[in-house]
């Protein structure tokens, strides 16, 4: 079987994949945050949800070198920058959103999210291999009638 080549991602895939991470991760801790919780908890939890996409992402496309990047990204990115948040003087604080402003805010987090999820899903599929380069497996009529007679025998035996 024809082995279908992966393209290499570029410094620019890389810093959109940086920066899509951030947004979705921004977005999450937005939404969370106004939920009420602290800030420390929004960026937690914001955390392990962005990690849960990447995750989900890797599962359905284990070998595309821009979900490898992002796993990357993940650890030497957000894990550092949430280590440091942690102790910094306004993971305690809670959002105080004036209600005439909850939908404006509400937006701006929905915003976040979706660039990072389009940004990110924009990358993947950047690199992953073109349809028309993929090569169907095709069996000739007497490997089908072979493999039908094997499985007979199976379930006879």
């Amino acid at each position: 079987m024809n082995k279908i080549p992966v393209p290499k991602l570029s410094e620019d895939a890389k810093k959109k994949i940086n920066d899509s991470i951030f947004d979705l991760f921004i977005g999450l801790t937005w939404h969370i945050w106004m939920s009420g919780k602290t800030l420390g908890a929004a960026w937690t939890e914001a955390y392990g949800m962005t990690k849960s996409f990447i995750a989900g992402k890797e599962k359905s496309n284990p070998n595309n070198p821009a979900v490898q990047h992002m796993k990357e990204a993940m650890v030497s990115k957000l894990s550092s920058f949430l280590k440091s948040a942690m102790v910094g003087p306004t993971k305690d604080d809670k959002m105080n959103v004036p209600k005439e402003q909850y939908d404006k805010y509400y937006a701006m987090g929905v915003k976040w999210v979706n660039q990072g999820k389009d940004g990110m899903n924009e990358q993947i599929k950047a690199v992953e291999p073109k349809e028309a380069a993929k090569q169907p497996h095709t069996l000739t009529p007497e490997q089908i009638k072979k493999m039908i007679m094997n499985q007979y025998m199976q379930r006879a035996a």
